[in-house]
């Protein structure tokens, strides 16, 4: 097994895994995660090095681990995602299992509808807040 940064996100790099089992792309996202690759970056630069790591995990099945807090785009991107409080695991798995409105509530505190995102399926978190409640 071969730890090795690329581009400021996490890779985990494991042969034997690999041959076992096809490639994965997990991203971590949760309260009190550190390390994100992504923060700082604007949207298309997000989404460009999110596009970036995917090719990497197709083309030499490489497994790469993200530490984010955007939940759409975690969701359009990973296979597997974990989410975590306090840093602890709360639920994990394919992002359709894993995120909900009472998973988002329970992590972030936050009211939420979760709906498929009309581009890939995948879950898409809509926030609930004070404002801007009825429809436009």
């Amino acid at each position: 097994m071969l730890a090795a940064g690329f581009v400021g996100a996490s890779m985990l790099l494991d042969s034997d895994r690999l041959a076992a089992k096809p490639p994965r792309m997990t991203m971590i996202v949760g309260a009190n995660a550190c390390g994100e690759s992504t923060t700082f970056l604007d949207i298309n630069h997000q989404v460009e090095l999110l596009d970036l790591l995917t090719d990497l995990n197709c083309e030499r099945g490489t497994t790469i681990v993200v530490v984010m807090h955007d939940l759409n785009l975690a969701c359009r991107y990973a296979d597997h995602v974990i989410a975590m409080k306090d840093g602890a695991i709360v639920v994990g798995g394919p992002p359709a299992d894993v995120i909900s409105a009472e998973v988002v509530t329970e992590v972030f505190g936050l009211d939420c509808e979760v709906i498929p995102d009309p581009l890939t399926g995948a879950p898409m978190v809509l926030p609930r807040g004070r404002h801007h409640m009825e429809p436009a």
